[in-house]
């Protein structure tokens, strides 16, 4: 990855950093990799997780919420048609979660807890762009997809 690029990514990050801190989710792991449960259907050796965070869920008692996170931050406008491509950035984070369930670092993290009795694994996609009065409405333009178990979270030129 080129310098801009990886740099923009970085920015990303950091904007999405500072949301998780104002809902109280301080201090994430972020930027790691984990091997993939199946380097041929997945297209790729490793999962770059950009954020990692987990708690016990105050809603559901004895439980783990494991959150894997996702960014893509782009220079760009959103696409006429967002539909493709956020399918793209959706199966990504899947396949990523998929092999987070198999992971060292999941096991690691629940091994040892007596306090727990069910964990849940979620993905988290942030799809923000830097671009000012890009008003495009990807809740509209995604209404589409049935299956949007992601949440999606919008971010306009901060």
């Amino acid at each position: 990855m080129g310098e801009f690029p990886k740099r923009i990514g970085e920015i990303g990050e950091e904007i999405v950093g500072e949301f998780l801190s104002l809902i109280g989710w301080h201090n994430p792991a972020k930027n790691f990799d984990i091997p993939s449960i199946d380097p041929e259907k997945h297209k790729k050796k490793t999962h770059g997780i950009d954020a990692y965070f987990n708690y016990k869920s105050p809603l559901i008692s004895k439980t783990l919420e494991n959150i894997i996170i996702s960014v893509k931050y782009s220079k760009d406008k959103y696409p006429n048609s967002p539909v493709a491509k956020f399918k793209d950035y959706y199966v990504d984070l899947g396949k990523a979660i998929e092999s987070f369930k198999k992971s060292d670092l999941r096991a690691d993290n629940i091994i040892n807890r007596t306090d727990i009795e069910g964990v849940f694994d979620r993905g988290v996609l942030f799809w923000l762009n830097n671009v000012d009065g890009d008003s495009t409405d990807l809740t509209s333009k995604l209404s589409s997809l049935k299956h949007q178990r992601t949440l999606i979270m919008m971010g306009f030129f901060l």
